[in-house]
């Protein structure tokens, strides 16, 4: 049963609706804890075929990390995937430029502002998406020397 949100997602775990969870979350999600609380969890590895699957679409093979939520004593393969910005090829180069530029150079307000953003890493940032570059991105990345 689909949910529209993770509070509804929790709603239906409480009602009894559903009895599985997944969540592209950074670890801890609250609503993770709240379920666990409710009914103790039991984190489920990801089949390698599920994992090579989702790696087409973009996923990166991952394992959940030790400890999480109290639960998990060894590996458990899952699967992760970076935040990204994406721009429609109809907003202007000058725009764009402006975005990527104001936020790779700001990196470590960045960070700070979620945990899911520890890892970012201007430098690495244009290398990391699957789709074409904005030609506006494509131009900071350049100018910045990240870029050849």
């Amino acid at each position: 049963m689909p949910a529209n949100s993770y509070d509804e997602q929790l709603a239906l775990y409480r009602r009894h609706s559903v009895n599985a969870l997944w969540q592209f979350m950074v670890i801890p999600s609250p609503s993770i804890e709240a379920a666990n609380k409710l009914r103790r969890l039991r984190p489920l590895p990801f089949a390698e075929s599920l994992v090579t699957t989702l790696e087409n679409f973009g996923w990166t093979a991952a394992t959940l990390p030790e400890g999480a939520y109290g639960l998990v004593g060894g590996r458990i393969p899952t699967v992760s995937m970076g935040t990204s910005l994406g721009f429609h090829s109809g907003v202007p180069d000058d725009v764009v430029s402006r975005i990527v530029r104001t936020i790779c150079e700001h990196a470590e307000r960045v960070r700070r502002i979620h945990p899911a953003a520890s890892g970012f890493d201007p430098a690495a940032a244009h290398r990391l998406g699957r789709g074409p570059l904005h030609s506006g991105a494509a131009k900071y990345f350049r100018e910045a020397g990240l870029l050849t």
